[in-house]
């Protein structure tokens, strides 16, 4: 049968999102908790992602994951397959937006609870080797964002990778056979997996929608990339200079004229001419 990649948001929801996958949820924060020695979650409870706006004009913030500790501290749990900009700020006011609504009038400021934002990215965020990144406060813990560069972690040997790279790696490549790399994880990734096909035998229909999702997903990815390389190139080599070396790298790369054009707006007989 096909499988769908975890990080389908659908799919993602259905395997951690619901109450039967709350011991899943806790396994994937623990063992990210554990490496950036953050104190461990004992138990879980779901809430409500739809932080819709409080105010006429206030943005609304749907989450995909949003749980609650035993005390009181909230964990966002995020899926992003597609570059979008100013996804760090973005976090920070998710971020800011759990964080502020915890008080209610008349409130003692010690009352306040950390918030965690983990973010699980389907393309490169910085540069490095490095795949996990957290950012906090100095003197808190209050603030912890989290985020994991999924890609990097699918070209790295199983033996090299600690727990928490390890779920991510699964999230990429659910169906390897990962009882013999991870057996301190085996338990918790068999079940992953189990909750997968099951959400994904449902209906032939529902198997076909999300794998148009990722093709499409995968499309506005590649296009935003190649966006990227022909801005900083135009700035690096002059405007039309830097979309025709981009061009012409497209062209012997692989990349079909639809996509060169799309991208740089040059057709490929524009690069025949000297």
């Amino acid at each position: 049968m096909p499988y769908s990649p975890l990080t389908n948001d659908r799919v993602f929801r259905h395997v951690f999102g619901e109450p039967e996958g709350l011991p899943l949820l806790k396994s994937l924060i623990n063992a990210y908790f554990e490496v950036l020695k953050l104190p461990l979650v004992e138990t879980l409870e779901l809430l409500n992602p739809d932080l819709g706006p409080e105010m006429s004009g206030e943005k609304r913030t749907v989450l995909d994951v949003l749980a609650q500790d035993e005390i009181g501290r909230k964990v966002n749990v995020e899926i992003q397959t597609v570059r979008k900009p100013a996804y760090f700020e973005r976090s920070l006011f998710n971020w800011a937006r759990l964080y502020g609504r915890q008080l209610p009038a008349g409130e003692n400021y010690s009352k306040l609870r950390p918030v965690v934002m983990l973010n699980f990215l389907e393309y490169n965020f910085l540069e490095g080797d490095e795949a996990v990144h957290d950012f906090r406060l100095a003197f808190s813990d209050h603030l912890v964002i989290v985020h994991v560069e999924l890609l990097k972690l699918l070209c790295r040997e199983n033996a090299g990778l600690n727990i928490a790279e390890l779920w991510g790696k699964f999230l990429e490549s659910p169906t390897a056979p990962w009882g013999e790399t991870a057996p301190s994880l085996a338990p918790a990734l068999q079940a992953a997996q189990k909750r997968l096909e099951d959400f994904m035998a449902l209906t032939p229909d529902v198997v076909r929608e999300i794998f148009e999702e990722k093709w499409e997903l995968d499309q506005l990815t590649m296009k935003a990339e190649l966006q990227r390389i022909a801005r900083e190139e135009g700035l690096a080599e002059g405007k039309a200079e830097g979309l025709l070396l981009s061009a012409r790298r497209m062209h012997e790369a692989g990349f079909s004229p639809e996509q060169i054009l799309a991208v740089t707006g040059l057709s490929v007989e524009a690069l025949t001419k000297d």
